[in-house]
Order: C-alpha cells, then sequence, then structure tokens
C-alpha cells in the first residue's frame, strides 16, 4: 500500500517519527541526564523525587515539611500529585521520566491540533501543517528548555478542548463528556492560569461562532454551545476537584490572596516582541528575548497565517480570529488599557502572573489560520488558489526585506542575539544572556541568511503557475526544517549527580548530634530550590511560586524587609538573617544558617540560641498576631494564643515548668507523634507552620490545634503523662477525593451506557468518528 502523508495513521507516525528527531537528545540520553532547565533543577526534580517516595510508599504526599518551614504539598498545583500522566517517575529514573513526559505531551499536542484541524474541515496536509506548527513552536521548544514541565503539559490539551468542543456542539453529550474528562485532566496539570485562559478562549469561541449563524438558528446554536461548555466545565472541574479544592484552599491562605498590581502585571508581553514570531532570540533595542517571550511558529507558518487572516471566509476562521484578538489583550497584560477591563470580567485572573503564558491562545489560532490557507493554495479552485499564492509571495517578500534589514543590524553591532544557557558561574540552573558559538544554527551568521533563502525560495515556488504534490511536499519539508534550525541547541542536560551531590556542608549538618529535628536556611548556591528534600533537612528557604501568607507576615512584620521573598526565584531575603531581631525570637527553629560574602566566599554560622521544635508552657494570653510582637512576651514561659482555648487550663500553681517534657518520638511528613509530661494543665507549642487541616489527638481523644505566636501551632493539654499525635487531614483533600471519585464513576457510566445506545443506532450513526481515521480519498469519494 502507497505510503502518505494524507493518511491519519501515516500522520501520526510522522508526527512521532519528527519529535524522535527534534528531541534526540532527551529521549537517547542516558538515565544520569536531565533536561538542564531552571524549573527542573530548581523545583520540578526534587518535587518528583519526593512525591515518587512517598507514592511508593503507599502514602499520599499532603505536606513538605522541608520547604519555608513548611507548607502544602499535594494542594499545590505545580507538584501534579493527582495528574495520572505524568506518573513515569513511578517505574524509571525521575530524571529521564520528566524528559519523556514533556515529549510526550508536545506529541499529544500535536495529535490534538490534527484533530481539531480535521473537524474543522481541513485535508489532511493541511492538518499535518497546523500540527507541525502548533507543536514545534518556540513555544513548546523554549518551555522545554527551561523546565516548565506544567506549562508544557497544560499546553498540550488546549486544541483537544477545542476539537471536543467543536464536536460536542453538534453531535451531543457524549463529546462533551469527553471534553469535561480533558478539562479535568488539564486542570490537574496545575498551570491554573492557563486553564482559565482556555477557558475564556473556548467561550470566545463559542461566542463568535454563534454570531455568524443565520437568525433563525442563532438561539438554538448559542444553547447547544452553552450546553457543551457547562457540561464539559462542570465535568472538568468536578473531576479535578481533588486538585482544585485543596489548591484554593492554599491560595486563599497564601501571598496570592493579596497579590500586588506588580505582581499580577509581571511578564506582561511587550509590543516590541512582536519580532520574534518572525526572529527569534533577537534582541532589537527594548525588545528582549527571554522564554517567556518565546512565540516563533516558522517562517512559513508565519505567512501562511497572515495570509489566512486577510481572508477570513468559514466561520471557524472567523471565531478563531476572535480568540486571537482575546488571547491578545490577556498576554499584553499592563501594556494594553484592556487589561484592566479583563481583570474585573474575568474571575481569577488577578490571582495569576505571567499571563504572556496566553501566547498558546495565538499560536493556536496562528496553526489553523496557516491550515486554512494551505488548504487554497493546494486544494481550492485555480483563481482562489493564485489569489492565495499571491497574497503569500508579497507577504515573504516583506519578510525577507525585515530578515535583510536584522541582518544589517546585527553585523553593524546594532542587534545582538539572546542566548539562555547555563553560566559557568552558576552551573545549576541560572541562566544568563551571552552570544552563541558560531557553530549553533540558530545564530544569525547562520539563521539570517537561511531565512533569506528561505522565503526567496517559498516566493517562487508560489509564483509557479501550478501547485503540484511536489511543491506541496517541498514547502512541508521546509517548513519542519526552519522550526529544526530555529530548535537546534537549545534544549540542553547535564548530569543529574549535580543535583544530588552531597558536599562536605551538608555532610557537617547532617551529621550535628542532635536527636530533635532542627531547621537551616542556606542560599540557593547551596540548597538551590528545593534541594533540601533530598536530603532531609528542613529549610526556611526554597522555591515555589505559592506560599503560606501568615509566614510570610510573620518575617515581615520581625525584620521589616519586604517582600521577603526576591522574584523571580522566591528564595528568601537573606537580610532576615541580618537582623538581631530575628534571632532574638528564634521560634522558627533555626539552628544553622549561611550568607553570601562576595562572588565566591559563604559565611557559615550557627545559632547561639534556637527554640526547640516542641516545648512546653503552662500560661497563655489573648491577643492578635500582630500584637504577638510588640508584647514583649517570652514564648517559653507564655503562648499568645490568637482564638479563644475550648477549656481554659487551670492556673499553674507552684508547678515548675522544669518538670516538663516533651520529646518528638516519630516525625514523619505529615504526621508527628509527641510524648508529654505535663505539671499542670498548659499548652505543647511546636515550631510548625499553622495550617488549616492539622489535627490532634491526645491519648487518643481529638484536640484542636490552635494559631499561637503569630504563625505557630499549639495543642492545649491537661496535667499528665499523654501520648500526641498531630496529623495533616484536611477537610478540603477528603471532600475533593469525594467529588472526583463520584465524578469518574458517573462519567464512565455515562459513557459507557451511551456507547451502548450509540451501537444500537443505524450504522450510518454509528460511524461518527470514523471519518478521522480515514483518508482524503476515502472523503472525497463520499
Amino acid at each position: 500500500m502507497r505510503l502518505s502523508l494524507e493518511r491519519p495513521c501515516t500522520t501520526l507516525v510522522f508526527l512521532a517519527i519528527l519529535c524522535t528527531i527534534f528531541f534526540s537528545n532527551i529521549l537517547f540520553s542516558g538515565f544520569e541526564k536531565i533536561v538542564a532547565g531552571h524549573d527542573i533543577v530548581v523545583h520540578h526534580y526534587y518535587a518528583r523525587v519526593f512525591a515518587r517516595e512517598s507514592l511508593l510508599k503507599g502514602l499520599l504526599p499532603k505536606w513538605n515539611p522541608y520547604e519555608y518551614a513548611g507548607m502544602p504539598f499535594a494542594a499545590d498545583p505545580g507538584n501534579c500529585v493527582f495528574y495520572p500522566l505524568n506518573k513515569l517517575f513511578l517505574v524509571m529514573p525521575v530524571a529521564k521520566a520528566i524528559g519523556l513526559n514533556m515529549v510526550f505531551h508536545v506529541l499529544l499536542a500535536g495529535a490534538g491540533m490534527l484533530l481539531l484541524a480535521r473537524s474543522l474541515g481541513m485535508q489532511r496536509t493541511g492538518g499535518l501543517i497546523a500540527a507541525v506548527t502548533f507543536m514545534f513552536s518556540g513555544y513548546f521548544i523554549d518551555r522545554i528548555s527551561v523546565g516548565q514541565e506544567t506549562l508544557v503539559m497544560c499546553s498540550a490539551y488546549v486544541p483537544w478542548i477545542f476539537f471536543c468542543y467543536e464536536k460536542g456542539r453538534d453531535n451531543g453529550l457524549i463529546w462533551s463528556l469527553l471534553g469535561g474528562v480533558l478539562v479535568g485532566l488539564q486542570i490537574l496539570t496545575g498551570a491554573f492560569h492557563l486553564v482559565l485562559c482556555t477557558a475564556i478562549f473556548v467561550f470566545v469561541y463559542c461566542i463568535a461562532r454563534t454570531l455568524q449563524g443565520s437568525s433563525g438558528t442563532r438561539l438554538k446554536a448559542l444553547l447547544d454551545g452553552m450546553c457543551c461548555l457547562l457540561v464539559m466545565g462542570g465535568v472538568g472541574v468536578a473531576l479535578s476537584a481533588v486538585q482544585t479544592i485543596p489548591s484554593i484552599e492554599l491560595i486563599l491562605n497564601g501571598v496570592r490572596a493579596q497579590a500586588p498590581s506588580e505582581f499580577v502585571s509581571a511578564f506582561s508581553f511587550p509590543p516590541k516582541n512582536f519580532i520574534h514570531f518572525l526572529l527569534p532570540h533577537l534582541n532589537v533595542g527594548a525588545a528582549r528575548s527571554t522564554v517567556e517571550y518565546a512565540c516563533y511558529v516558522g517562517v512559513l507558518p508565519l505567512a501562511l497565517a497572515l495570509s489566512g487572516l486577510a481572508s477570513l471566509k468559514e466561520p471557524q476562521e472567523r471565531a478563531m480570529a476572535a480568540v486571537a484578538i482575546v488571547a491578545l489583550a490577556v498576554m499584553l497584560g499592563a501594556c494594553t488599557p484592556l487589561f484592566s477591563v479583563l481583570l474585573r470580567i474575568a474571575p481569577g485572573l488577578n490571582l495569576f502572573r505571567i499571563h504572556v503564558t496566553a501566547v498558546v491562545g495565538i499560536l493556536m489560532v496562528s496553526a489553523v489560520l496557516a491550515g486554512f490557507a494551505w488548504e487554497r493554495i493546494f486544494y481550492a479552485p485555480a483563481a482562489e488558489s493564485r489569489k492565495m499564492r499571491g497574497r503569500m509571495a508579497c507577504i515573504t517578500g516583506a519578510f525577507f526585506i525585515v530578515i535583510a534589514v536584522a541582518a544589517v543590524l546585527y553585523w553593524s553591532g546594532k542587534l545582538m542575539l539572546t542566548v539562555d544557557s547555563p553560566a559557568p558561574s552558576a552551573p545549576f540552573g541560572f541562566f544568563v544572556a551571552k552570544r552563541a558559538s558560531i557553530s549553533s544554527l540558530w545564530h544569525p551568521m547562520a539563521f539570517l541568511p537561511i531565512a533569506a533563502v528561505c522565503v526567496t525560495f517559498v516566493a517562487s515556488l508560489l509564483l509557479r503557475s501550478t501547485c503540484d504534490t511536489g511543491m506541496k511536499y517541498m514547502l512541508i519539508g521546509l517548513t519542519i526544517a526552519d522550526l529544526y534550525v530555529m530548535s537546534t541547541g537549545r534544549i540542553r542536560m547535564m548530569d543529574v549527580d549535580y543535583l544530588t551531590r552531597d558536599d562536605k556542608l551538608i555532610q557537617s549538618v547532617k551529621s550535628d548530634p542532635a536527636d530533635e529535628p532542627f531547621r537551616v536556611w542556606f542560599p540557593q548556591d547551596i540548597f538551590f530550590g528545593s534541594r533540601a528534600k533530598l536530603f532531609g533537612l528542613f529549610d526556611v528557604n526554597g522555591h515555589n511560586a505559592l506560599g503560606i501568607r501568615v509566614f510570610e507576615e510573620y518575617l515581615t512584620a520581625l525584620t521589616g524587609i519586604r517582600p521577603v521573598r526576591k522574584p523571580p526565584d522566591y528564595e528568601m531575603d537573606e537580610r532576615i538573617f541580618m537582623e538581631e531581631s530575628f534571632f532574638v525570637n528564634n521560634i522558627l527553629n533555626v539552628k544553622y544558617f549561611s550568607i553570601q560574602r562576595g562572588s565566591d566566599d559563604l559565611a557559615f554560622y550557627r545559632a547561639d540560641s534556637f527554640f526547640p521544635r516542641a516545648f512546653y508552657v503552662s500560661d497563655y494570653i489573648l491577643g492578635s498576631p500582630e500584637e504577638f510582637l510588640a508584647s514583649g512576651i517570652d514564648p517559653e514561659a507564655m503562648v499568645m494564643l490568637h482564638e479563644q482555648p475550648p477549656v481554659a487550663p487551670e492556673p499553674p500553681g507552684v508547678h515548675s515548668l522544669d518538670a516538663a517534657r516533651v520529646a518528638i518520638t516519630a516525625y514523619r511528613n505529615d504526621e508527628i507523634e509527641l510524648s508529654v509530661v505535663a505539671p499542670s494543665d498548659g499548652f505543647v507549642v511546636l515550631s510548625e507552620v499553622y495550617y488549616p487541616g492539622w489535627q490532634a489527638e491526645v491519648d487518643g481523644a481529638p484536640t484542636p490545634v490552635l494559631r499561637g505566636d503569630f504563625l505557630l501551632r499549639v495543642v492545649p493539654m491537661t496535667q499528665g503523662v499523654h501520648r500526641v499525635k498531630l496529623f495533616f487531614a484536611p477537610r478540603s483533600l477528603f471532600v475533593g477525593i469525594v467529588i472526583s471519585s463520584l465524578t469518574l464513576i458517573s462519567v464512565a457510566l455515562a459513557l459507557l451506557y451511551l456507547r451502548l445506545s450509540l451501537k444500537r443506532r443505524p450504522p450510518a450513526a454509528a460511524h461518527e468518528f470514523s471519518h478521522y481515521f480515514e483518508d482524503d480519498a476515502t472523503n472525497a469519494q463520499r
């Protein structure tokens, strides 16, 4: 049988082969190699290792005590604990699993775009152009290069959700339910801001499609579309409740709930960076090339998309153009006055930053419009094809002029290349801009001439009188070569041993003979990101976009430093540990800390005094958190509670606190066991950050966990000898598990019922999906 890229199975295999070529360094490197991406090096690798250790023991990783003095782990959406498709790390080394997971989701994105293009009415090669444009765009390549795993996973579902909506609006409940499952999976990837953007895009698409119908059918189309959206959104939210409910609780108790305006507007897309749609990695004036602004789709796809934008004939094209307008308003962020309007009408948008990720909507629309323009060149009547080719030739000619000007500016020194790569002084993931070696294919000395030759070749082909099969495949090959040149050298690998090395400083801390746990603080030069998890050391530093609000409010009130975490790496400001007030009230149990002295030297300290992880007090007063620091009370003798205890303890009388004993008998991630000798009624105070969901049992009897001394956990105690157990069992997680489980069962039963009902229908109705797996020739014969 003749192989053809117009056959669906062959097309999918072809996309898989392209993934193998584009990501060969990830796929064929050894298990000891890992993508040298910033986000992997400072967070994702350690989070996956932490989750792997817990899950292989049959435990759910609910709490992380090793970062920022403790914070929820499963509730943090970036950890993707409940996302099922990234669990390769359970059966292979984490370093290899992360890379394979990102490559798989790029292929998933391509398959979704292929199906979306087909559902919109494109021929097979038009779908291929759309898929290649989307999956190998600069957005995916650069996100992988810096290890933004959650964004890669989340973005892969965007075309799938549009595809299910496009089918569900016409073909009923089964596609809406499948779309809801995909929405749920997208939410579980953890990139909530991109999920919200996707919801906005689909809603706009729904309205735009409806408005283009005839007046007699417009109302019905609107009702069908809205019902489809409600089913997809409702099923998706309910299916992902196990993640969304705990995550909302974390956001409401975190720093995001009171995010300042400068946080919300961070990483808005600068208008001058539109040049990077054509010339990636080039800096012109204020147009800085960084991975956050990656938007390259290739010279030919960009020309096709612009040509398609100039001739929006089909309703779905015009609806996609409306999506592009909204995506543009979101990604420009604070650079446009429309952003303030969006913040008011789109609930939840003010909880996130980096709205530039909405560029994925622009890239999806560009891919779709490029596919439609391709259709008109090769499948439309001769007159329309010539008109489209003429328009394409004009656009590519304009591209040639821009590229020529860029070449002149580069060689005159007024334009430079930005390369995000590890600096020699910071091999563990801090990136700097520097000139690339001339051997890199995407260096201007190679990229600009290649681009100029490409657009000249494209223009000459398009001006021919006929469009034959050879020309079609030549242009496909040119598109792939263009995107491959852009991606060459962007993704780099490093030895995972560098992340797991156990240096002398860490060994000295681990050899501390203390029986009870203590905390440390080291700058990211030592414990970069969340590395403390690997060694079981309790750090007050870390790398996480989320944080518990009371923790940061305490450090700000104590030291007067604002913000206490330095953007963009979320590292604690080392000036905190230069403040005498921190160690006068060292209730966070910090025993060792280190401060950078100069470029190479580190000063290593041991605190003269620090509170134990758990201690006993016999007296209390009531007050607000703000009053604690101003009160001047001795935390070892009295605790300031911020809520009334259920039973007021008896006065301590003549009993001495020297007779009190508190010993930690077991310390696990989300469970602490204590042995307490209380000479009188009082309280056990734990140097652990208070957070809803922590519960306590005293001798097996439930006891409330109170908040005291601004941010600590406090357990009321009666006189006597007790066994105390604290455990993290948030009600939000329990409710989420119940809702997700019931939804999963209900959706499975509904799909089974609909499938059985479909089998009982006439044969013509039973093959609703079959035409997606047939070639174009078969469909043409129909």
